[in-house]
């Protein structure tokens, strides 16, 4: 968590927050040696991968396939509310409107999975549906060659 000064915009650090989840790195190891570098900017080579809605804050772990949820206390302080399932392998990015939350999970053939925000508690909770794959037949970097 930062803090930013508003005379003349710097930021400074305040806290950390662990999400009790696990990060990955997104790359091209296919375990025989050859790795292709992550994007030095973004190391899961994603879009939202960290969202606000409402007072919650989202976050994917893509190491241990699930999203922490966080509620925003303040400018200054959030709290870890729980983590969840992403219902598929390697989570890379989460988009909400209105409540509504969809994970884009990028390992294997790649899968989304809707859930519920409810905003005053920063819960997930499933929508009744099974994950809708994409058959993009990736490989996650724990995945052999």
């Amino acid at each position: 968590v930062y803090s930013r000064n508003t005379c003349n915009g710097a930021l400074a650090f305040e806290t950390a927050v662990a999400t009790n989840g696990t990060g990955s790195i997104l790359s091209g190891s296919n375990g025989d040696g050859v790795d292709l570098p992550a994007p030095i900017d973004d190391p899961l080579a994603s879009t939202g991968s960290i969202i606000t809605a409402s007072d919650c804050l989202l976050a994917v772990n893509a190491g241990s396939d699930d999203i922490s949820t966080f509620r925003i206390v303040s400018p200054a302080e959030i709290q870890l509310v729980a983590r969840y399932p992403s219902d598929g392998d390697f989570p890379v990015s989460l988009a909400e409107r209105k409540g509504l939350v969809y994970v884009l999970n990028a390992g294997g053939n790649g899968s989304m999975q809707g859930f519920h925000l409810t905003p005053e508690t920063c819960e997930l909770t499933p929508i009744d549906q099974d994950p809708i794959e994409l058959d993009q037949g990736n490989v996650t970097p724990s995945d052999p060659a």
